[in-house]
């Protein structure tokens, strides 16, 4: 039984990256309430999974934080998609936001691949906000077959300061772990 909770935050990561293919379904037949409650779920594991992995003592396994950012950008990348397929007007609605909040988050993963050879893993508290307004905006969207223009920009609002606050880590770090939780204060290294 030790080994299974052991694992439990690799089985909850597990979990929401194997909740995309039926999310896919339902995103493809346009079923966006059954679609809301499925990204409901799959939010839930990732919240869980840094709960587990914390009370494990497990919150500074590297592999296990690039595991969880795996999960993480590609549930992401599948909602900016299903925004697309099902919200089309979404983004033509609101170009230059969506056009800034893209570019920043290319570029926080460009910058994280120049500089420490891969896109890194951060979980910075601005992130996590943006995140759970990114989560909110989404799930009532999806669950009200329509969106909230003012929601819509404090969520991509949030993510284009993350995605900077992010570069900005990366950029003025020599080391990226999991230990840092801001730009500021910025200690010496």
């Amino acid at each position: 039984m030790s080994t299974l909770l052991h694992q439990l935050p690799r089985l909850l990561i597990g979990t929401r990256i194997v909740l995309l293919l039926p999310l896919w379904v339902l995103a493809l037949n346009g079923m966006q309430r059954a679609l809301a409650i499925g990204l409901l779920i799959a939010v839930s594991t990732d919240l869980l999974d840094g709960m587990a992995a914390r009370r494990l003592g497990q919150d500074g396994d590297e592999r296990l934080a690039h595991l969880d950012s795996l999960a993480d950008k590609l549930l992401t990348l599948s909602v900016l998609a299903w925004l697309l397929l099902l919200h089309p007007n979404l983004i033509s609605n609101h170009k230059p936001m969506a056009i800034t909040a893209l570019l920043l988050a290319l570029g926080s993963w460009l910058v994280g691949l120049i500089k420490h050879g891969r896109i890194t893993g951060l979980h910075l508290r601005l992130a996590r906000i943006a995140g759970l307004v990114q989560a909110l905006f989404v799930l009532d969207t999806f669950w009200q077959g329509r969106y909230s223009p003012l929601l819509f920009n404090l969520a991509a609002g949030l993510w284009c300061l993350a995605a900077a606050e992010e570069i900005a880590v990366q950029l003025f770090r020599r080391r990226i772990d999991g230990s840092i939780r801001s730009l500021l204060p910025l200690e010496k290294e």
